[in-house]
Order: structure tokens, then sequence, then C-alpha cells
């Protein structure tokens, strides 16, 4: 009985340790979340903190690939969040008073941050799609770089491969707004019963960084994995054009959401070749593949910026 009492004091104890334990993390990380909302909401800058550096690719593998494009919305961007709706703080100009109003069917945001974001799974399944849209001499070949990308379908369970892609979360810094869209029915193209639809979304001429992290997996030689990756990124050039200039990459792609400007106000590649990182300037989606053809040739490339 003494025994069962000693162990009933000893569980009391702990428990309550471990609980206060658990509350003084809990309030510690959300002053740590705090801080550097606050630090974002005040400089917007320091959203690249959250993208790899220069410095950090240089310490990447051989044949290493960081794609940074930052594009501006020719269309609409939309998503839809896990939310039905959704709460943002507004201040009544007139009167200053606090309140809350409800948006319908909101854009899907950062929930550490607040933003608006495109997803990296997001990003995965529309270059995807795009993908398979790309015109290629060999079907053979094109159904091997596509699976070399994205990895194994999951419906094979042997000799699963996991992608060269990797995909960062897209973040907008301007404040999304609120559309109506009706929806129409596919045969008549007449709206249907449903009437007008309330969705957040970005409006053209919003911008946003791409990042898009290709990392190989060799198994083979120097020069047949040289081979690949470049077969790799060519294919990956007209699969980005395809979904930036034609298909999109938003919710309501049918209806032309999700587009971008032809002109992108910056880009860049950056490729690990030889032991050494380089960097080259794009202008546009058109020239990816050039630049890609100019690093893997004989030459290596005589123009390129290298790394510091």
């Amino acid at each position: 009985m003494f025994g069962g009492e000693v162990q009933l004091i000893y569980d009391y104890y702990l428990d309550r340790w471990d609980k206060e334990k658990k509350e003084s993390c809990k309030v510690l990380l959300g002053k740590l979340k705090k801080e550097v909302r606050n630090k974002i909401k005040k400089s917007k800058g320091e959203i690249k903190d959250f993208y790899p550096s220069v410095d950090d690719f240089c310490c990447f593998p051989q044949y290493s690939v960081l794609i940074k494009i930052l594009f501006t919305l020719k269309k609409p961007y939309t998503s839809k969040d896990e939310e039905e709706f959704y709460l943002p703080e507004w201040v009544e100009k007139k009167s200053n008073d606090k309140g809350t109003k409800v948006l319908e069917n909101p854009i899907v945001r950062d929930r550490f941050t607040g933003l608006p974001i495109v997803r990296p799974s997001t990003w995965k399944g529309h270059l995807r799609f795009a993908a398979e849209k790309v015109k290629w001499s060999d079907d053979a070949e094109k159904e091997s770089i596509i699976e070399r990308l994205f990895g194994s379908e999951p419906r094979k369970k042997q000799e699963m491969l996991k992608g060269r892609l990797y995909f960062f979360t897209t973040f907008f810094e301007d404040e999304a707004e609120k559309d109506i869209i009706t929806p129409l029915k596919r045969d008549t193209r007449t709206p249907t019963n449903k009437g007008p639809i309330p969705l957040e979304v970005m409006k053209p001429e919003k911008d946003g960084y791409f990042y898009l992290l290709y990392f190989p997996y060799p198994k083979k030689g120097k020069s047949e994995i040289r081979e690949e990756v470049k077969k790799d990124l060519t294919f990956l050039g007209e699969a980005l054009k395809l979904m930036f200039y034609t298909y999109g990459f938003s919710a309501k792609k049918t209806s032309g959401f999700g587009v971008i400007e032809e002109e992108i106000k910056e880009g860049e590649i950056l490729l690990k070749l030889d032991g050494e990182c380089t960097i080259k300037k794009i202008k546009n989606l058109n020239e990816l593949n050039s630049e890609i053809i100019s690093l893997f040739g004989e030459t290596g490339g005589p123009n390129n910026e290298r790394c510091p």
C-alpha cells in the first residue's frame, strides 16, 4: 500500500513537471514566432531567408542546379485552403475600431507568416502535369526522364525512385484580394444555378519567387550522368515554359488562371559543374534551354559568371 502511494505521488509530480515544461516550451515558441512574424512584416526582404543562398548552393554536390525566378502574374492566381472561411483582422478607417471580416473560399496561407503561398506540392503537381504535355521524340525516354525528375508513381512498389526535383514554397508578399467568379455550364457556357462564387485571389501584376532545386542521385559513370543531367534539364526547361506560359499553376487553370508574364524580373540558373559554381542570368524562360546547352557545351560556357 505504501509503495502504491509513493508511486502515485511520483506520477503526480512527474506529470505536473512534464506539463509545465511543455507549457514553457509553447510560450517560448510562441514568442519566437511572434518575433519572426513582426520582423517579416517590417522587412519583406526577410522572406528570402526561407530560400537557399549562393553560399548554400556552392556546398551542393556535382551537377546540382538551382533555378530562381521572380515572376509577375499575368492572370489571377487562386488556391483552396483547408479552411472554408478566413477571419483576418482589420481596422475601420473612420472609427479606428478593430474587428474581423469573413472571407469565403480563402487562398492558401502560410500558418507561420500568414502570407498567401504556393505550396511545394502544388508546384510539383502542376509541373508534372505540364511535363506530360511536353513533345519529345522518344516516348520511352520521356517516361524515364519524368520518373527521374518527379520520382516513381505510388503504384510502383518495387524499386521506388526518389525524384531529383525539390520544390520550395512561394510567398506572395502582397495581400490577396476578393474576387467573384460565375460558374458556367460546360456544354452551353451559360451561368449555372449556383450563382456567383466569392473567393480570394492574387490579382495580376503581383510578384512571387519560384525556386526549384535539381539534385541528381547518380548511379552511373561520370560521362553517362553528365548526358543524363543535360537531357533532364532540357526537358525540364520545356515543362517549365508550358506550366508558366500555357497551362498555369493555379486552381481554375482551365480559365487561364496562374499564367505569368513572359518577361521575368529576375532569373538565374546556378549550376555546380566540374567542381565550380556557375551563375547564368535569364530574362525569360525561352532562354533557359539555350543557357543549359551552353553550360554543358564543349567550351564549358566561356561567358559564365562564377560564384564568389
